[in-house]
Parts: structure tokens; C-alpha cells; sequence
């Protein structure tokens, strides 16, 4: 019963979690046998962004930011995800300095969690410092609290998506936006306070549909799962958390 209960505070701590929803795949093969998946395409967040009315914000996320982040010589292993502008409009995970509505919205930048911070530069005072990236170099533009504890998403750091997806768009990366590359990115969805679901979901339909006729021996359909059941879900392959 605990620990049903535990699970069932998770993500609460999200001021708009009634709102909030990932969009989940439903993967089914060529021998109909279908999948859950927590993970869908970037085609997805965009195909939401441009073609979904009722929606206020998408945000999408990638899996795979583990870094090594150097600051003069002192060199630390960072892990968490790649994400876009939106990230801050829709989690309320807090700032402490950097603005929420820019920390991630241009390339080759980098959002530290307080504890990040500490141990890269023995301070949480980190906005507008420049650190090391693999070879590049990156601004830390925000500094974020830890994640609690409740939260089905843990990261050490953010890296801009738009880092990725820019150079992928501009060299028109057909594998990139491809409707069944869908092993590496989280696209969440917040909705307006009066938001029309049946709406939004016949329109995701819709998006399934269409697409699915753009690869051959699989189907993918879009589902949304509320944000505070994410922690109870089983079944699901690619899941974050908890």
C-alpha cells in the first residue's frame, strides 16, 4: 500500500500536472503483436506542433545527454536529456537563475541542476559561465533545482535539443525525422485549462494514420498517457522512471 501511494505522488509537485500528457507509441508488427512504447519520433513533437490546434505547449525531449563537462581542469560525468525551449513552460522544475523562457532556446546550451553546479564550480552562481562539451563549447544559461524525489524524470544537467536538431533539419537528415525512428525522444504535451482531449486525440489519429503509410511492415499509434499516471505504468519499453 506504501509504496502504491508513493507512486501515486509522483509528479504532483508539477503545477500544471492535470494538464500534462506523453505522447506514447503503440508499435504493432508485422505479426500484430503490439508494443508499448514511452519513447515516439521528433516527427511527432513537430507534426503536434505545426497541425494540432488546442494544444499550448509540446515539448520534446532526447535521451542520451551523458556528457563529460570540463570547467578550467576540473573535469565531472553529467547525465540527462536533451530538450527544447518549451522544457520550463511545461514542468514546473525551479530556477535559480537563467530565464525560463530562453535557457534552452539556442544551440550549444547547457542548464546545470544545483548539484551540478556545486560540483563543477564549488557554486550554484553558474549562469553565463562557459564549460566544455566533448569539444565544444557550451554556456550554462540556467541552473535548476535538483529533481525531487517524486519525479519520474532524474537528470544532472539539459542540453539544448535545438544543438541536435538544427544542423539534422538544415542537412535535411531523412533518418531524423522519420516516423518509426522512435527509440530515443519524449514528446510531452500540456493542454489549455479548458483543453478539449476527444479533440486532441481524433488529431494525433489522425497524424497515425498518415504517417503509417509512410513505412512499411509496422503501425504506430499515438496514445496520451496523463503525467501523473507515468509512475504506475507497466508494460512500457523506453520508460524514463521512476
Amino acid at each position: 500500500i506504501s509504496l502504491m501511494a508513493e507512486l501515486k505522488s509522483f509528479d504532483n509537485f508539477h503545477k500544471n500536472a492535470e494538464r500534462i500528457y506523453r505522447v506514447d507509441n503503440l508499435l504493432q508488427g508485422i505479426d500484430r503483436t503490439s508494443y508499448k512504447y514511452a519513447t515516439t519520433s521528433v516527427l511527432t513533437g513537430k507534426r503536434l506542433k505545426e497541425s494540432v490546434p488546442g494544444i499550448e505547449q509540446v515539448v520534446t525531449m532526447r535521451r542520451g545527454f551523458h556528457k563529460d563537462i570540463q570547467y578550467k581542469e576540473k573535469i565531472i560525468p553529467l547525465r540527462g536529456f536533451w530538450a527544447d525551449a518549451s522544457f520550463f513552460h511545461v514542468f514546473s522544475f525551479t530556477l535559480i537563475s537563467g530565464n525560463a523562457a530562453t535557457a534552452l532556446q539556442e544551440p550549444n546550451s547547457i542548464v546545470l541542476t544545483a548539484s551540478s553546479a556545486l560540483k563543477l564550480f564549488n557554486d550554484v552562481d553558474a549562469t553565463g559561465k562557459l564549460v566544455q562539451v566533448d569539444t565544444t563549447e557550451y554556456m550554462v544559461t540556467g541552473v535548476v533545482e535538483d529533481p525531487p524525489l517524486n519525479s519520474h524524470m532524474k537528470f544532472d544537467a539539459l542540453g539544448s535539443f535545438v544543438t541536435l536538431d538544427g544542423p539534422q533539419v538544415s542537412q535535411q537528415d531523412r533518418n531524423w525525422l522519420k516516423w518509426d525512428n522512435m527509440w530515443d525522444n519524449y514528446v510531452y504535451i500540456l493542454l489549455p485549462k479548458k483543453g478539449d482531449l476527444n479533440n486532441i486525440e481524433r488529431s494525433i489519429a489522425g497524424i497515425s494514420s498518415e504517417e503509417n503509410k509512410t513505412i512499411e511492415n509496422s503501425q504506430i499509434s499515438l496514445y496520451l498517457e496523463p503525467l501523473r499516471e507515468i509512475a504506475l505504468s507497466r508494460n512500457m519499453s523506453n520508460s524514463i522512471g521512476p
